[in-house]
């Protein structure tokens, strides 16, 4: 379900080469089968509401409370979800969990069930679409550092996603 109101949202965005791994699967996926070209990344926290200028400041501070921490993707899974039509399942760490609690209780959010996924991409797919997707998922780099927080402006009526800045993690 689409979100009519724009919002932020923070991610963890891999660097290359399994950025660059995810990118083209997306972009085989947006020809192939429709739906939209997106940058890779692990949703921390969907939806966080604010002025720009306050959310900036608040992920200098959240980013300085964190080193930075490994990710490692699991199986490629589906739901009937349009944000999480087809996606790799990340391992739920400790320090993922951690964070992304801290995260809500920073940022003022809404508490919901984290279920942290890597997206391939969105839309409303077949069963024999998603099949064949699950098929042409294969990557060579199965984890990566994630060493910067990125705050997310979200227009999910158009589709679009705008990396407004990152902030590295301390180390």
């Amino acid at each position: 379900m689409k979100n009519n109101t724009p919002f932020y949202s923070l991610w963890l965005v891999p660097k290359d080469p399994l950025k660059k791994e995810i990118q083209n699967i997306n972009k085989l996926f947006s020809k192939k089968f429709g739906g939209p070209q997106f940058c890779p990344h692990v949703t921390l926290n969907p939806f966080i509401f604010g002025p720009e200028k306050v959310l900036r400041q608040q992920c200098l501070t959240f980013s300085r409370l964190f080193n930075p921490l490994e990710i490692r993707l699991k199986n490629v899974s589906t739901t009937e979800k349009f944000f999480m039509s087809v996606f790799f399942e990340v391992h739920k760490s400790s320090q993922l969990m951690d964070m992304n609690k801290k995260s809500k209780t920073l940022f003022e959010s809404k508490e919901q069930l984290y279920l942290p996924h890597l997206s391939l991409t969105y839309g409303d797919f077949s069963f024999s679409e998603k099949s064949e997707m699950i098929d042409l998922s294969k990557v060579q780099t199965k984890s990566f550092l994630a060493e910067d927080l990125h705050l997310c402006l979200n227009d999910e009526s158009k589709c679009t996603w705008q990396v407004v800045d990152k902030f590295s993690f301390s180390s």
